[in-house]
Order: structure tokens, then sequence, then C-alpha cells
């Protein structure tokens, strides 16, 4: 696999993350089954799919069970930070976020 050989792009990022930056959903799942990305890798795509408000991705790499609570609580942190309500709000309906990220 393609991945196998090449995990990264010339720039340091890997595949899976710019993926999922980039908004391809469809590469992001295919991804995800074919090479089961650890929890900090499936968190760093979350967090850069959630910084740029992919939600079609974010949702995906929410519904694996493998985004970690500091990746999703970075997710929140970055848009209280940046005022992105819209995405505050989504972030906050799934009810992950720690308490110490809330106040």
């Amino acid at each position: 696999m393609l991945y196998e050989a090449y995990p990264l792009y010339a720039d340091g990022d890997n595949l899976f993350v710019r993926m999922a930056r980039d908004s391809r959903t469809d590469a992001v799942e295919y991804l995800y089954d074919k090479v089961h990305p650890s929890p900090t890798l499936v968190g760093e795509a979350f967090v850069d799919a959630a910084r740029c408000y992919y939600t079609d991705v974010a949702e995906f790499l929410l519904t694996t069970g493998r985004v970690p609570t500091d990746a999703f609580d970075k997710a929140v942190s970055n848009a209280v930070s940046s005022g992105r309500i819209g995405l505050l709000k989504t972030l906050i309906s799934k009810k992950r976020a720690s308490p110490q990220v809330l106040i």
C-alpha cells in the first residue's frame, strides 16, 4: 500500500492527517480502515479537521471512538480562541469536552 511506503509528505506531514486537513473524507475513511492509525494520529487529524471546520471528516473521526480527550479539548479551545461559535456549539453538543476546558 502506498501509505506504508510513504506515510509522510516531504514537509513531514502525515498522509492521514493531511487528508483530514484537506477535507478528503473518502481518503480518511479508506486510510482509517486500511492502516488503523494510532489514537494520536486520529486525534491530530480530528483537531485539524475541526480547525478547518470540515465537519464530515471530524464527524467520521468521532464515530471511530478513537479521538483522545486531549485532542477533543484542543479542538474546543481552538474554537474558543478563534471565535468560531458555530464550531464551538457543534463540539459542545457532543458532550465530550472535559470540565476543565469548559471553565
